[in-house]
């Protein structure tokens, strides 16, 4: 019986063996629970964070339009997004914040706060109690924190001014011609509408800067000509011919060495490139920018017969300012520094001289009459994309057609942005005195000035997709009734000095009739003028600012397409 002795002692030993493994195996099991409790409570509240931020930059980009309050909007659907995907409300929010997106050097994206027209980009901070440990052990719970940023930026493409689609070929031909200093191009009617009419991406017209660029997408001059050419490519790798042809025969116009800014062709800058991808412009505009911004002195000729008794006369068109397509966000604050964040229209100063007989005096009188088409914008002020709750795209645009005005009288300076106009001399001559009822002959010079404005306008047009199939839109005008009105007043504006001097010697008493006969020369020439004026509004300068592609303080505005694509993330 002593022999069994040993044996009971070792089954004790291998029950605190048994013991200590179970404790061991029950540690592991808890340490396994507490970090895969952990881990599903980190990676639930990273999803939670990611949606948040999802839908707050949902609404700030243009979902449900611009809102007045971007931070307060991001932070109230940060906040309402936690509540419907965290019920048991055990995640708050750390905080939420307006920035950019902004890719470093290295190829990182990373977020930067602030606010200002680029800000479309939200990020959110949200936080919640880890999960109690089973392990005793353990340190104490905690708090879990999670982040994630958002980018949403609705970017429209946008163009204001004429179709210019009413110019015959001969006119284009002469256009570019003079744009480039260069023989027509002769470019059939067909090529100039599919030119006029086609579209191309943005990105494709600006692949001739070089995207990773430190440098803003308006400081760094390119070729006139690689612009032209990269245009004639892209509308050839579309399958349209036609328009690839006419933009390839321009583009042999062009002066190789002929540079311009990037921003003088289609108004975007350097941060909008990269988002706007595949926003699609006019072709048409920005061949017709690219050669107006080229060119140093534009000048279109155009000859009209006139009915009698104005005879021919010649209108000559000089553009002071190319216009612009643009692709345009919504956000900007008053004031913010930077380039100009709308699209214009092409500005242009169109002189005539308009000759009349003047029986009285037995001369023919050239009268210096002028139109300046002044300039019209369009900014986008709303953006709501097509989302859940809203079916189609609806851009809203504010548009303003500036203040334009009809004269009498000449220019130093016609190409200048802002011209100054100064009396013309109509008259300078000799004439004998039986003429006027004088004794002797007389020296008359006549100098003439005057201008009316015509009243601007001011519209918020709402555009609604599909684009670019949305109807254009117009302020200002109609073009004659306005004109008619304004030449119609324009003779009551007019200021005219009428000089009469005596050749030879003067009898005592010729004073007082050369009064009388300056008097009655005035009365007739304003007669004269006003009859002229109304005789040329409609034949000559309607026509003219028409076929030239321009209104009269009017333009015609027109979406082209809009980018907007879903809320992406670019940082958890």
């Amino acid at each position: 019986m002593a022999r069994l002795r040993p044996r009971r002692r070792q089954a004790g030993a291998v029950a605190v063996f048994a013991a200590i493994a179970a404790g061991a195996g029950l540690a592991a099991l808890a340490l396994a629970i507490d970090v895969g409790r952990l881990y599903v409570a980190q990676r639930d509240l990273q999803r939670i964070a990611d949606l948040a931020a999802l839908d707050a930059a949902r609404v700030t980009g243009g979902c449900f339009g611009e809102p007045e309050n971007p931070a307060a909007v991001a932070y109230g659907e940060a906040l309402a997004s936690i509540g419907r995907n965290s019920p048991r409300g055990q995640v708050q929010p750390v905080s939420v914040e307006i920035g950019r997106e902004v890719l470093a050097a290295e190829g990182r994206r990373y977020f930067e706060p602030g606010f200002d027209r680029f800000n479309h980009a939200v990020r959110v901070v949200v936080s919640r109690p880890a999960p109690m440990r089973l392990l005793p052990l353990a340190s104490p719970a905690g708090e879990l924190r999670a982040q994630a940023a958002a980018q949403s930026r609705p970017v429209a493409s946008v163009r204001i001014g004429s179709r210019l689609l009413e110019l015959e070929p001969p006119v284009l031909d002469r256009l570019f011609g003079a744009l480039f200093d260069a023989p027509p191009p002769n470019i059939s009617a067909v090529g100039y509408t599919s030119l006029l009419e086609a579209t191309v991406p943005v990105n494709e017209i600006l692949e001739v800067i070089d995207p990773g660029s430190d440098e803003r997408i308006d400081e760094r001059p390119i070729r006139v000509a690689e612009i032209l050419r990269r245009l004639v490519e892209s509308l050839g790798d579309a399958g349209n011919d036609a328009a690839a042809e006419a933009a390839a025969r321009i583009a042999d116009l062009a002066d190789a060495s002929a540079m311009i800014l990037p921003e003088d062709v289609v108004a975007v800058e350097r941060e909008l490139a990269r988002l706007a991808g595949s926003a699609l412009i006019s072709a048409g505009d920005v061949t017709l920018v690219a050669a107006q911004s080229a060119s140093e002195s534009p000048v279109i000729e155009l000859f009209y017969a006139l009915p009698p008794p104005l005879g021919d006369s010649t209108a000559l068109i000089r553009i002071i300012d190319p216009g612009r397509p643009a692709l345009l966000t919504t956000r900007k604050q008053p004031g913010e520094p930077g380039p100009p964040n709308f699209a214009s229209n092409t500005q242009a100063l169109l002189m005539t001289n308009l000759g009349f007989h003047l029986p009285s005096l037995g001369v023919n009188v050239a009268l210096p009459f002028w139109v300046q088409a002044a300039q019209a914008t369009a900014e986008v002020v709303d953006i709501r994309y097509a989302c859940h709750g809203q079916p189609q795209d609806v851009v809203t645009v504010e548009a303003r057609s500036s203040i334009s005005r009809i004269g009498i009288g000449e220019f130093d300076d016609p190409t200048a942005p802002a011209p100054a106009m100064r009396p013309a001399t109509l008259l300078d001559t000799e004439v004998v005195g039986s003429l006027l009822g004088l004794p002797v002959p007389v020296r008359v010079r006549v100098t003439a000035g005057a201008s009316v404005d015509l009243p601007g306008d001011r519209e918020s047009l709402v555009f609604v997709g599909p684009f670019p199939d949305a109807p254009a839109q117009t302020i200002g005008g109609p073009d004659v009734l306005l004109l008619r009105e304004a030449v119609q007043a324009l003779p009551a504006q007019l200021d005219i000095d009428v000089e009469l001097s005596p050749i030879g010697a003067a009898a005592p008493d010729v004073s007082a009739v050369l009064q009388a006969a300056r008097d009655e020369l005035e009365q007739r020439l304003r007669e004269r003028i006003a009859a002229t004026l109304l005789l040329a509004a409609e034949p000559l300068v309607a026509r003219a600012l028409r076929d030239s592609g321009l209104r009269l303080s009017g333009a015609e505005v027109r979406v082209i397409d809009l980018v907007a694509e879903e809320p992406r993330l670019f940082l958890r």
